[in-house]
């Protein structure tokens, strides 16, 4: 059961890329919750949620049911986020005036414009003016939505209300003392649609503008007057930089088109959800109905897209023509479209690179996303069953991006089954089998071998559990060339002082994989598959619940790597262990019990 502790939840947007920022918010924002819920012990958990902060308190003072007592908390949690917004917006604008690669092709684009007949004078003004009204659109639109995608949640569980203050005000809802709040819940998907509202309301502006000045660029190239190349090398370097420019929009343009299926997606999961809480009013609600056919703005930017790809066949057929010394164009219309088709564009890239990270949302199914907010349930082991992962999220941030491996997996595999988990290269595999075996510790959820909830291990009971109870199969050997094969299979039960009836065990797996008359020989002069069945039989000789292999048939031929499937599938059915298989051989499904089927750090069959 949850702690009777009231709680306020804090949710904001951030820029994933102002790491320093985000940090120094995320610190600034511990120190106001505690000063103002005035509890020094209460429970406060502050991080990132995909691109969103996240804070959960419980405090047990009940003076906050008075507006004056939550204003006195909630106004410097505002000030501290428009300070940050400040910050933010003014990073955006130096990003996007001081950006080199841009202004090198502002510049080629200019001394081209100036070759040509009819040139307006200063072309290289006119890109400078038109990138600022691109820059203020940005930076007003953006601000927009950033300024309004933030919710705060107080839960009064003592009373049985909620409220929930957002940019438009404040929403009360009553749900009975003793019951357990289905809003708090849900707090993760208020607050993606809550900033859904906004991003897609601005999403529609920024898709009329793209509409009307691709089309108005596509004209400009379906002309007939021909215009002398003075300058080919100059002219071929100019359409150049337009096809770059072309190849970062399409690919701006389908991320866009995944965020905006990503909030469908959870727009529709969250529906009944949300319709629960009829408490709030149609204006809450509104968040979840607001753009219900999105597939209509999924197929205008589809369509922008199109018309984005005859662009670059026009720009390509003009490219042909200046190395020939003259191009067909509309001239009216030409200047224009050279300095607005590249800003557009830009425009489109920034917008997709600044909400990246919406494309990878995953809310918490029936939970809010910070761990320290779930329900502290009792886990109930079920008979048989050995591995069991519950909403395991990982990210990693390299450089300036961040990777979504794991997005909220879940598994359960009994005792004696042979798992496959398959799926493309960067679905998450091996990231979620690393968890599982407890090599590595995931974002958020909860990883139980055999009951055990191994997060609450220290890192000595850890490594003891699975020296006793986990093997491991990698798709390299990992043997030691120092010992022989009986020593190498031997090595892990020495070391977890399992020697009783070590060499009847040691001999009885070595017969039973056709490596005994290999015993005393250097595991280095075996082949591919002999050596990875000396590993299995060293991941086994502990008898151990499961066992955890990566890709162990990556590096052997098929009909090695049948073999190897074959032992898996020997040991499961004769000694009863536990084989979970990260592979992307497809052939596996005639060995294994059950296929994982994993994509975009998710399980989208079980």
């Amino acid at each position: 059961m949850r702690t009777s502790n009231e709680e306020l939840l804090v949710g904001f947007l951030i820029n994933k890329l102002d790491r320093f920022e985000n940090k120094k918010l995320q610190n600034e924002l511990h120190k106001v919750l505690k000063k103002g819920l005035q509890n020094r012990k209460s429970k406060l958990s502050v991080g990132e949620f995909n691109t969103f902060l996240l804070a959960n308190s419980h405090y047990t003072n009940t003076n906050f049911l008075e507006p004056e007592a939550r204003s006195l908390v909630e106004e410097p949690i505002h000030s501290l986020y428009r300070n940050y917004i400040k910050k933010t917006a003014k990073l955006l604008r130096a990003r996007m005036k001081w950006n080199r690669s841009e202004l090198e092709s502002n510049s080629i684009l200019a001394k081209f414009l100036e070759s040509t007949p009819k040139c307006p004078p200063n072309p290289n003004n006119l890109i400078s003016q038109e990138n600022q009204k691109m820059e203020t659109f940005l930076e007003q639109t953006i601000n927009y939505i950033v300024e309004r995608s933030w919710i705060l949640f107080w839960a009064f569980k003592h009373t049985g209300e909620d409220r929930i203050v957002i940019h438009d005000g404040t929403f009360h809802r009553e749900y009975g003392v003793g019951k357990t709040s289905s809003a708090l819940n849900a707090f993760d998907e208020l607050l993606i649609l809550n900033f859904a509202y906004y991003f897609l309301k601005s999403l529609k502006q920024l898709l009329d503008d793209i509409t009307i000045r691709v089309n108005n660029v596509k004209d400009s190239f379906e002309g007939s007057e021909v215009i002398p190349v003075l300058n080919p090398n100059l002219a071929t370097e100019a359409f150049g930089v337009l096809i770059g420019d072309l190849v970062g929009g399409i690919d701006a343009l389908r991320t866009i088109i995944r965020q905006i299926t990503r909030i469908e997606e959870i727009q529709s999961s969250a529906y009944e959800e949300i319709e629960l809480l009829n408490g709030f009013g149609n204006e809450i609600r509104a968040r979840v109905n607001n753009g219900k056919n999105l597939s209509e703005l999924k197929r205008k930017f589809k369509t922008n897209i199109d018309t984005l790809r005859d662009l670059q066949n026009s720009i390509r057929e003009l490219q042909k023509g200046a190395q020939q010394g003259e191009i067909i164009v509309n001239l009216e219309k030409f200047h224009s479209a050279i300095i607005e088709l590249p800003i557009q564009l830009r425009e489109v890239k920034i917008w997709a690179d600044r909400f990246m990270d919406i494309a990878f949302l995953s809310p918490e199914s029936g939970g809010v996303a910070l761990e320290s907010t779930k329900d502290d349930v009792i886990h109930e082991h079920e008979e048989g069953t050995v591995v069991e992962a519950f909403g395991i999220h990982k990210t990693y941030s390299p450089s300036q991006s961040t990777v979504y491996a794991l997005r909220g997996a879940n598994l359960k595999v009994q005792q004696g089954e042979f798992v496959a988990v398959l799926g493309p290269s960067g679905a998450g595999k091996t990231t979620l089998i690393n968890i599982m075996a407890g090599l590595d510790v995931p974002d958020r959820g909860r990883v139980f071998i055999n009951g055990k909830n191994i997060a609450e291990m220290s890192d000595n009971e850890l490594s003891e559990f699975r020296r006793n109870n986990i093997g491991f199969i990698f798709q390299q050997y990992l043997l030691d060339p120092r010992l022989n094969v009986q020593e190498n299979v031997t090595l892990p039960a020495l070391m977890a002082s399992k020697t009783k009836n070590l060499d009847t065990r040691v001999h009885e797996l070595l017969v039973s994989l056709g490596l005994v008359e290999y015993a005393h020989q250097d595991p280095m002069k075996l082949s591919g598959g002999q050596m990875q069945r000396v590993i299995i039989a060293r991941a086994c000789i502990n008898s151990p619940l499961v066992v955890f292999a990566d890709e162990p048939t990556g590096d052997l031929d098929s009909e090695t790597g049948k073999q190897v499937l074959t032992t898996f599938r020997q040991l499961c059915d004769e000694k009863g262990i536990t084989f979970i298989v990260v592979t992307h051989d497809q052939e596996m499904a005639a060995f294994a019990d059950r296929i994982v089927r994993m994509k975009d750090g998710v399980i989208i069959e079980d």
